[in-house]
């Protein structure tokens, strides 16, 4: 049985009562003080009905920041997540302010794709609306047909069955360990906490600067082995500008400014065999431009250890890291592999890498032939791992599809009589009739999917072997029972699998399968740093 059940209970409690709040949750101090903000702002938005759209997207996510479970606030990768100083600020989210303008950085990203919604903010509220209303529906299909939920039969079919007990193994357990510990900012800690490993450590760099990671270096003498420990995202601001990163390609030209030598670096150079070229015929690896940037200064500052220990002693090189720290620990491999010939030869297998909650950062080509050194994590609805120029842009086609329905249903707000009309639907809740239904939203999502060709050397993917672990819909509705373990399950895929392919917005729960705590959760650990 899992060792902490009393918190896994409390986590199946948040997760399943958990709801879109009702109008009277608005009806507060707090929306005055937003609406003074939001009118001060009032010319960066087009008409009074987006004003007032937006500020009800800023009250939801401030909703969700006041009603985030307190274990979820204790865990060390979410305080790093809310991150804008060197002090972690407990009130973070609380200022409204802030909310506001994360928002504004989201809608501009996302201006970078050929797909323009109207009414961006009110489309999403509704977006937001119908996956929970869809869901809904599911669950109740299965009481009273006893019919599997679509998000359950999907996640099944995405890849070989694999039994979540099979990853409760040393390996993958020191890994994340190795993964948390890199947020550390105490160095005498850490230093303590590799040494009882039998770790020396060798460096610790903490940066907050734009293009660096913070990461340590570690190496123990008698396993012979190095660990590469990158810390994950550091502030909220990480997530909205740089997980959809523009994918660029590693040439020769790049890596010869960047000091890295002449590397010339292809497909092939990864260790796998991938036989297709992309559509137009380029086979270089393509990966994600701000986690590049970093991870080749990362090895900059301690090449002289990889050259000392791995290339000429022969040691082993363990990279882990978690969030964007695992994305960075991916790319560092790549490079390392392509700048040493021998390190990607068949039977070397002297570079590993465990990623865990990574960001897409390889094209898809490349995410499939480092299957031979990467072994990535993902939980449930994940947002991370879905982070991608490809996802926005089907997100962004399903939206426009939701913005059509609200105008057809004379409830795109743009009227006095339309803007009542829309929150009269949105105060129905998880309840009342969905815009769309299920076949027509999983025609929406396919439908974009297909407009949108993988192959396209812009597109990132999760790297490697995926073990995707979930806790199935038609067991997260049956009554309480104090005894009763949360069901898990597993299956081994890959980066390129249909379930990540698109934005699964389950409630908080897309951000609470990303911490830290809930891959320890996973591995069946007691989150004991």
């Amino acid at each position: 049985s899992h060792h902490c059940s009393t918190w896994k209970k409390g986590i199946q409690s948040d997760l399943k009562h958990s709801a879109m709040p009702g109008p009277a949750a608005f009806a507060m101090p707090s929306a005055v003080l937003a609406a003074k903000h939001l009118a001060v702002k009032a010319t960066a938005y087009a008409d009074a009905t987006t004003f007032a759209s937006a500020a009800f997207s800023a009250m939801v996510v401030k909703w969700l920041w006041k009603t985030c479970p307190e274990w979820l606030k204790e865990d060390i990768s979410f305080k790093h997540l809310l991150r804008t100083s060197d002090d972690v600020c407990e009130e973070d989210l609380s200022h409204l302010g802030d909310i506001v303008n994360k928002l504004d950085e989201l809608a501009r990203k996302s201006k970078e794709i050929d797909v323009v919604v109207p009414q961006l903010h009110a489309a999403l509220l509704a977006y937001i609306q119908l996956t929970g209303q869809l869901k809904q529906a599911n669950l109740e299909q299965n009481k009273s047909q006893d019919r599997e939920p679509t998000r359950d039969h999907a996640y099944r079919n995405a890849g070989e069955k694999h039994p979540v007990e099979s990853l409760w193994i040393t390996e993958y357990r020191e890994a994340l360990k190795y993964a948390t510990w890199a947020y550390f900012k105490d160095t005498e800690v850490l230093k303590v906490k590799l040494q009882k490993r039998g770790y020396e450590l060798l460096t610790h760099s903490l940066s907050s600067r734009p293009g660096n990671v913070s990461y340590y270096l570690a190496l123990s003498p008698m396993e012979h082995t190095l660990i590469l420990g990158v810390r994950g995202t550091s502030s909220l601001e990480d997530i909205l500008t740089d997980c959809c990163g523009s994918a660029v390609p590693l040439n020769k030209q790049d890596e010869q400014e960047d000091g890295m030598g002449d590397m010339g670096i292809e497909i092939t150079d990864l260790g796998g065999i991938i036989e297709d070229e992309n559509d137009n015929g380029d086979k270089s690896i393509r990966c994600h431009e701000g986690i590049l940037i970093a991870s080749k200064r990362l090895l900059d500052e301690i090449n002289e250890h990889i050259e000392n220990w791995v290339i000429d002693a022969g040691w082993q090189l363990i990279l882990c890291g978690h969030s964007l720290g695992a994305g960075a620990a991916t790319i560092a491999a790549v490079l390392l592999r392509s700048r040493y010939p021998q390190l990607a030869e068949e039977e070397n297998d002297q570079v590993e890498v465990y990623a865990f909650a990574p960001p897409p950062v390889v094209d898809h080509d490349s995410a499939l032939a480092a299957k031979s050194f990467c072994t990535s994590f993902v939980h449930n609805s994940d947002l991370i791992p879905r982070c991608s120029m490809y996802n926005l842009a089907v997100f962004l086609e399903c939206l426009l599809r939701v913005h059509e329905r609200l105008v057809e249903e004379d409830m795109n707000p743009t009227s006095a009589l339309s803007t009542a009309a829309f929150f009269k639907k949105l105060s129905q809740g998880s309840s009342g009739e969905p815009l769309l239904s299920e076949v027509q939203m999983k025609e929406c999502i396919q439908n974009a999917q297909q407009k949108n060709d993988m192959r396209l050397p812009g597109h990132l993917f999760v790297p490697g072997t995926v073990y995707l672990s979930f806790n199935p819909w038609d067991h997260s509705e049956k009554e309480d029972d104090e005894e009763e373990e949360i069901a898990w399950e597993c299956v081994e895929t890959d980066g390129t699998a249909a379930v990540f392919r698109y934005l699964e917005l389950d409630g908080g729960r897309m951000f609470m399968d990303h911490v830290t705590s809930t891959y320890y959760e996973v591995l069946n650990m007691d989150y004991n740093l």
